[in-house]
């Protein structure tokens, strides 16, 4: 009984986070009070992990950090609640939004079996995170962006019980929140968003998910990207706030997972390459996010982290076997295996199924997802050319990672599902 009242306050203090005023220094041109409260609670929240992110390069007491964080949250929550300076129509969203959480924190609170790089890498480093270490006291796949380790020991140690897993509800939070966030590129019901962020949660909820592994974080960034990719492209509303998501979420994939890089960049070419107005925003777009990689590289090389995504992975000895044959070998099995696990991911299934219900029935709005293309085509592009040098065996490294990989984006394409669905609707 005392663990789960734990939990449920452990998820209370999520929520308060959520209030963490960055959204009232965003000066709106129609006001603060026309974004619901998932959006409220989405904008405040990827706002306050950058926050721990920045600061964490520092290394500052993490109990001093989460206290100061947690009170001017406090204060902003019963600032918004009584001056009601949000939109209060999807109170029951909050609700379910609520309740899903709790079915995965107890998921999680039940979930100990982890996966061979969380025992090896990742709970290792929120140990030593926890213990109040620091990046250079870290000997093991150094190379690894420690931020998600960083975030799992930053709630581990400000929890009641100490209770590591506490410090994994964090994932779960963001997950869950994402996807309601998410929902919100429509004008749809309460009912149909609840139903929808059911159906995403079934077709993508694994618990494995929520071991430690930082994919899911990766999963839940682009569906945060994917609703202001979808303002910018499909509804023409290319406020400054959407770029400023953009950049907040490509920050965190950044300094999620070594994969991370090559998204930042992709989405932000395609974004640049796509848009043909908006000028100034486009610039603001790429300085950011080439100012924020020099910034990693940066710490890297002060820290003296390895600038090579995966030191096991990636080494010029591949050169020497480069012929016709490996070519071919190699391609086959990147272009069998991509295949496969596409065809096997549901969100790729029915994104994919979206996609060709548009071209037969809405064949003159297909232009409008052009940007889905570009990066569809990068992001091939890149993981075609990673498995071509990679050093692992092979398929070996394409059966145990590919699947992931494809995971990591799956979720852009919702866009595509909303908008057909949405167009349904209109007919019917």
């Amino acid at each position: 009984m005392i663990e789960t009242s734990n939990l449920i306050i452990q998820m209370l203090v999520f929520f308060i986070l959520s209030f963490f005023p960055f959204i009232y220094l965003i000066k709106f041109t129609n006001g603060i009070k026309d974004h619901d409260i998932i959006s409220f609670f989405g904008i405040n929240f990827l706002f306050t992990l950058n926050i721990i992110l920045f600061t964490s390069f520092i290394n500052p007491s993490k109990i001093i950090l989460f206290t100061s964080i947690f009170f001017i949250s406090l204060i902003s929550a019963l600032y918004t609640l009584a001056k009601k300076k949000i939109n209060n129509s999807n109170f029951l969203i909050v609700f379910f939004l609520f309740l899903l959480f709790f079915f995965i924190s107890v998921d999680i609170a039940n979930n100990f079996n982890f996966s061979w790089d969380v025992k090896k890498y990742y709970l290792p480093k929120a140990t030593a995170f926890f213990q109040n270490y620091f990046v250079e006291d870290l000997t093991k796949k150094t190379e690894y962006p420690y931020y998600p380790s960083y975030l799992w020991a930053f709630f581990w140690k400000n929890s009641f019980l100490s209770y590591e897993y506490f410090g994994r509800m964090v994932y779960g939070y963001i997950y869950i929140l994402a996807i309601f966030y998410f929902l919100t590129i429509q004008n749809l019901t309460n009912v149909l968003k609840i139903i929808l962020s059911f159906l995403i949660l079934f077709i993508s909820y694994q618990t494995e998910l929520f071991d430690g592994r930082p994919d899911v974080l990766i999963f839940a960034y682009c569906l945060f990207i994917a609703k202001h990719l979808f303002q910018i492209f499909n509804n023409n509303k290319d406020n400054f706030i959407d770029f400023v998501m953009i950049i907040l979420s490509l920050n965190l994939i950044l300094w999620t997972k070594s994969e991370g890089l090559a998204y930042a960049l992709i989405i932000t070419l395609s974004i640049i390459f796509i848009l043909k107005k908006n000028i100034k925003m486009k610039f603001f777009l790429g300085f950011s996010v080439l100012t924020l990689v020099l910034l990693k590289l940066f710490i890297y090389n002060y820290f003296g982290l390895s600038l090579n995504p995966n030191v096991e992975t990636f080494s010029f000895e591949i050169l020497n076997k480069i012929n016709f044959n490996f070519i071919f070998i190699r391609s086959y099995q990147i272009v069998a295996w991509y295949l496969m696990y596409f065809l096997t991911n549901p969100i790729m299934i029915i994104s994919l199924i979206s996609f060709l219900t548009i071209l037969i029935y809405e064949k003159k709005t297909i232009k409008e997802f052009n940007y889905l293309y570009v990066i569809f085509i990068l992001n091939f592009g890149v993981i075609f050319l990673t498995y071509m040098i990679t050093t692992y065996p092979m398929p070996f490294h394409l059966k145990y990672s590919l699947d992931r990989i494809i995971f990591h984006t799956s979720g852009l394409f919702l866009i595509i599902t909303i908008f057909c669905l949405n167009r349904f609707l209109k007919r019917n």
